[in-house]
């Protein structure tokens, strides 16, 4: 990270040991979990997709089958010795995942807002109720995270610079969480298409533009290299696309996202209008430059997801 990344208001030193009292914060709350009892859709895969040989995930394509998590969780049961492995033990690999994608998001968000709205995001993903509610189970959704922040990363170092390095890091970033979860192509898509908007006019005034533009459209559709993780049972992977039902109802989903939301509301309204006042008085100190770069705009963008 650059030095101006971290931000003027914390120096590099100051934001390193944020970062790790936040990750330590965060282990102690993930480590609460590491003994709760598997569930019927964790019992389910470990049947399934991650029993004996690594590569049976890529072959069985019907839900829950989150392909690459299940193939990992084969190979750390495969390290730790089959059969004798504790549930705390099992937990360990998505939590270890959890936690680095902590100072990834940190990362990205200091480059967007400074350090203190990186730490400030780092700290709301690291004790969110309902981030906790996944970061520990045998299931793809909290291992999604660290592959889309990589992929957030990459974009706002690519929007700035148009760095190549950060074009791969999407990609790669993007391809592992589709290769996760396919929905994960939606996150994907929003901040490709987010990205892609900030960067193309500056890449249209350049000469070549159709090539401009047709690399930047080879860009967005790179995450969808992850769906290659499914071509092992093509045909159980379009019935499960096609016929795919959840027999959940519209009221209960959202009930249960209201009820998640409140656990958090007491303390998570306060942060975000802390978070958002800061975006705020940095725009009013430099009005020229924050809502109409490049930064400037991702950071409005962050601050309202």
């Amino acid at each position: 990270m650059e030095s101006e990344a971290a931000g003027p208001e914390l120096s590099r030193r100051q934001f390193h040991l944020g970062l790790l009292l936040v990750a330590l914060v965060g282990a102690v709350l993930m480590a609460s979990h590491a003994g709760d009892e598997i569930w019927y859709d964790e019992a389910y895969a470990l049947d399934f997709f991650a029993t004996g040989d690594w590569r049976t995930a890529f072959r069985d394509q019907h839900a829950p089958n989150h392909v690459l998590f299940h193939a990992a969780l084969s190979l750390w049961q495969t390290a730790l010795g089959r059969g004798e492995c504790r549930v705390a033990e099992l937990r360990a690999l998505p939590g270890l995942l959890s936690l680095a994608a902590l100072p990834v998001l940190a990362l990205t968000v200091a480059r967007l807002a400074g350090a203190t709205a990186g730490l400030l995001a780092a700290f709301l993903l690291a004790t969110s109720h309902a981030a906790l509610g996944f970061a520990l189970q045998l299931r793809g959704y909290a291992p999604s995270w660290l592959p889309i922040t990589i992929a957030w990363y990459g974009l706002a170092v690519w929007t700035e610079s148009g760095s190549r390095r950060g074009a791969i890091a999407y990609a790669l970033g993007g391809s592992v969480a589709v290769g996760i979860l396919p929905t994960n192509l939606i996150p994907c898509a929003v901040i490709g298409a987010w990205a892609a908007g900030l960067r193309l006019p500056d890449l249209l005034a350049k000469e070549g533009r159709r090539r401009q533009a047709l690399a930047v459209a080879a860009l967005l559709c790179a995450p969808l290299l992850g769906l290659g993780c499914y071509l092992g049972d093509a045909a159980g992977f379009s019935r499960l696309a096609l016929h795919y039902h959840t027999g959940l109802r519209l009221g209960e989903i959202l009930g249960d996202a209201v009820g998640s939301a409140l656990r958090d509301f007491l303390w998570l309204l306060p942060l975000a209008s802390l978070g958002l006042g800061l975006l705020g008085s940095a725009a009013r100190r430099d009005v020229s430059r924050a809502p109409q770069s490049p930064r400037g705009r991702l950071a409005w963008v962050a601050a309202c997801a």
